[in-house]
């Protein structure tokens, strides 16, 4: 009775084992998105589209600034002067892609 259950218990073990693994080898890895991936993102929401079309109206420069932070990428968009620049706003995306509230 006790070689059943003890078999039994490995027999679980071993399932729970080969589940893990299989979930581990499924997931995605998360570290993908380059900079200019998450420029793309941040480029194609709506009010950065709407400021990008203010700009070019104005012929006023504008630029994307990428800062590496905690598995993210902070986007800084701004005016770009001769002298200074005037931030637009800051945005998150993650290493996926995925932008952040």
């Amino acid at each position: 009775m006790k070689n059943k259950r003890l078999i039994i218990l490995l027999c679980l073990l071993m399932l729970a084992s080969i589940c893990f693994l299989f979930i581990r080898v499924m997931q995605k890895p998360c570290n993908t998105t380059t900079p200019e991936k998450a420029i793309d993102v941040v480029s194609n929401l709506p009010d950065v589209k709407s400021f990008l079309k203010q700009m070019h109206e104005l012929k006023q420069p504008v630029v994307f600034i990428p800062r590496e932070d905690s598995n993210t990428w902070v986007i800084r968009v701004a005016e770009d002067h001769s002298d200074h620049i005037v931030t637009h706003g800051y945005y998150t995306v993650d290493f996926c892609g995925n932008l952040k509230k």
